[in-house]
């Protein structure tokens, strides 16, 4: 079996390369494109690869083997601000060039499309959304998630929805929000976090090896859309709680906002209550408690 990993070398999938070397002893194609590759393995190809050049004439030289595929899709341009500003080069990236790849791919033996609990509409601290839950997503973000996620069921794929996922950057010279927290906190500096936003959070970690035991699964066993995420909902505020005591930092400089302080920072309207039911997870792969870990 072969995995192919498109957008291997972001913060979710530089993860997921790991755990795929500590849990399988299968072989890597791994894609970059701004953000050169993070590990050097005799298991892994890279191949600098833009998710809008043609999957054909690009990737077929790694694949001609004839060996099984699994593939895990993880481009996307994702920044919902982002979005708004560019809604075309969105469009193109995360709709035709992803209609354009499952064309070109040809056979695979599985195909996972990493998507977003930006799906659904904003909720309450007790409803958790299970994936039949009807979508209504609020922002233009959302909603091209929605129509990827229409797109890679067509050709037979499966859908995973994360959650807020947070952890330490393994890429050189990009830090991730986690680090920015605990760089800031070192310089005794206040951190703002929304202490009424809930998500079912998920570490980088621990969202990275659940994914790669699903996929280890007879994908027939595998449900069409599949959310992974921890048992229950935390605020951002107690997520960086919870980074200052793992490493020795004062918490007094952690501050609640609220909100009603959403415009101070975010331009593109957000759910601020998405907690995700995981039930369909933990029975797929036979877990009784799935917690956050910092």
């Amino acid at each position: 079996m072969l995995y192919l990993i498109v957008g291997a070398s972001g913060f979710i999938g530089s993860y997921i390369v790991e755990s795929l070397l500590n849990k399988t002893k299968d072989d890597i194609v791994a894609t970059y494109n701004y953000t050169n590759p993070f590990i050097k393995h005799k298991r892994i190809k890279w191949l600098k690869f833009d998710v809008r050049e043609r999957a054909k004439e690009r990737l077929s030289p790694f694949l001609s083997n004839g060996e099984p595929i699994k593939i895990i899709y993880l481009a996307s341009f994702h920044h919902p601000d982002l979005v708004e500003k560019n809604f075309d080069l969105a469009w193109d990236i995360n709709i035709v060039s992803l209609c354009r790849f499952l064309g070109d791919i040809g056979c695979f033996y599985s195909f996972f499309y990493a998507s977003t609990d930006s799906v659904y509409r904003n909720g309450k601290l007790d409803r958790f959304f299970c994936e039949e839950d009807p979508l209504n997503p609020i922002n233009s973000y959302g909603k091209q998630k929605v129509l990827s996620e229409s797109i890679s069921l067509a050709h037979f794929g499966r859908v995973i929805r994360f959650p807020f996922l947070i952890g330490p950057s393994k890429l050189r010279n990009k830090p991730h929000f986690f680090d920015e927290i605990v760089s800031d906190l070192k310089a005794k500096k206040v951190v703002r976090l929304f202490g009424d936003s809930y998500r079912s959070t998920l570490s980088f970690e621990l969202a990275a090896d659940l994914l790669v035991d699903v996929t280890k699964k007879p994908i027939e066993k595998v449900p069409m859309i599949l959310n992974v995420a921890s048992d229950y909902g935390v605020s951002k505020y107690t997520v960086g709680l919870k980074i200052a005591k793992k490493y020795g930092l004062d918490a007094e400089l952690i501050k609640p906002i609220h909100q009603g302080q959403e415009d101070e920072i975010f331009q593109t309207p957000r759910a601020f209550v998405t907690l995700l039911d995981n039930t369909k997870l933990k029975k797929l792969l036979g877990l009784k408690k799935i917690d956050y870990e910092v």
